[in-house]
């Protein structure tokens, strides 16, 4: 990754990753498993309503579980295709809620209001704060998981992506310095 950035036109010294829902997953295990092995330096993080805790113990799976886009049942499937069967669910290569969260880089965390994911993801930034991580949080009130994809068509789903663009132009601009 790093080696090759200046190939594509980019600062080996700004590599950012993100991803929405189980791509937020995969963001903040890459980014965790980068910092235990040293080498890849990450400068950020951009995690959209985050999958953090596959224990879905959080009140949001409850509250907003039923009727939209993501629902129990089917985080539920997802589950059973993407880990194998009698997986411990709070083991931090799934459920990164339940490890360290010191030196980690900052992160632009992006949640919405009526997403079963919604607590986890908020509950993931605060810890990450109380570890004495930089966190930028926006939470779509009134949207729903996977809002963001709505680019053009919702005007939250623009003003947030303007948002992300401004954060992460904020943070790796410092991060020169």
């Amino acid at each position: 990754m790093q080696a090759n950035a200046a190939t594509w036109g980019g600062n080996p010294e700004q590599i950012v990753v993100g991803g929405d829902s189980a791509g937020g997953n995969l963001a903040v295990v890459v980014t965790h498993r980068a910092r235990a092995r040293g080498g890849v330096r990450i400068a950020a993080q951009v995690l959209i309503h985050p999958a953090t805790d596959m224990t879905r113990a959080h009140e949001s799976h409850q509250r907003n579980g039923e009727g939209d886009l993501l629902t129990r049942r089917s985080i539920d499937w997802f589950l059973g295709h993407d880990l194998p069967s009698g997986h411990d669910l709070r083991d931090p290569e799934a459920s990164p809620l339940a490890t360290d969260f010191h030196d980690l880089p900052p992160v632009v965390l992006v949640t919405a209001g009526f997403d079963p994911l919604l607590d986890e993801g908020h509950t993931y930034g605060e810890k990450l704060k109380e570890s004495g991580v930089a966190v930028s949080e926006r939470c779509g009130e009134g949207m729903m998981h996977g809002f963001i994809t709505s680019r053009g068509l919702m005007p939250q789903a623009n003003e947030c992506l303007n948002w992300i663009v401004a954060e992460v132009g904020a943070l790796t601009t410092s991060s020169l310095k």
